[in-house]
């Protein structure tokens, strides 16, 4: 469970359950027309921000800088604690409303990093859809 978890960690979360998430009660999704959004998409800006994730495995929420780090913590299902994480990510413009993010989480020495590529679609309400599992993030912030 606990590879499962990092794995989901490394890509918003999104683990290979292509199940749709809903929007956590608080978060405020940010409305605008789609063309104000490809215009960004040429930029890391895009995934610039704090990002939730809600699946049968927990709940994530990760900041993403703009100097390519990461961090975060996940709550998994049926626990009270939450499991902090930290990693670099690399973003890649496919053009239009699509993107790459690689992420990689550090491990303790001996240990090989865990990497992870996904591409995503920048929806025209502002949320990140996996095109891999259909599982949407949601800007927080």
């Amino acid at each position: 469970m606990l590879r499962s978890l990092i794995l989901a960690i490394t890509a918003l979360a999104i683990v290979a359950t292509g199940e749709t998430a809903k929007p956590p009660a608080h978060a405020q999704i940010q409305q605008a027309s789609m063309p104000d959004y490809i215009v960004n998409m040429n930029r890391q800006n895009t995934i610039v921000g704090r990002w939730q994730l809600t699946t049968r495995d927990g709940t994530t929420t990760a900041d993403y800088r703009p100097d390519g780090t990461f961090s975060g913590h996940v709550t998994p299902t049926g626990y009270s604690h939450q499991l902090p994480f930290f990693g670099y990510y690399s973003y890649t413009s496919l053009g239009g409303d699509r993107f790459q993010l690689t992420t990689r989480l550090p491990m303790p020495r001996g240990k090989t990093a865990l990497t992870h590529t996904d591409t995503f679609r920048l929806e025209a309400n502002g949320t990140l859809r996996s095109e891999s599992t259909g599982a949407v993030a949601y800007r927080l912030r």
